[in-house]
């Protein structure tokens, strides 16, 4: 991916962020385990999550592209564990 495509893509999800808090949901943070930058992700809401009582899955840090597991439970309590190198 060249950097332009990159930053194209850290638009569009920085515009999904907000689009999210617009409507009324709210937006949490950690730092990212790689690059240790801050990243915002959205908070779940409560029927957002499963039986587990939280929402997880693997994701691209939109500052330095590399990959984390996160998990983010509905009162905005955030666990992350790095994967790759």
């Amino acid at each position: 991916m060249t950097k332009k495509e990159r930053e194209k893509e850290h638009l569009l999800i920085i515009e999904s962020l907000l689009k999210w808090a617009e409507n009324g949901n709210k937006l949490v943070s950690y730092i990212c385990p790689h690059c240790e930058k801050r990243v915002c992700t959205r908070k779940p809401n409560k029927k957002d999550v499963s039986s587990k009582g939280y929402w997880d899955s693997a994701t691209s840090c939109y500052k330095c592209n590399k990959t984390s597991f996160i998990i983010v439970y509905p009162s905005g309590k955030i666990g992350v564990k790095k994967l790759g190198r």
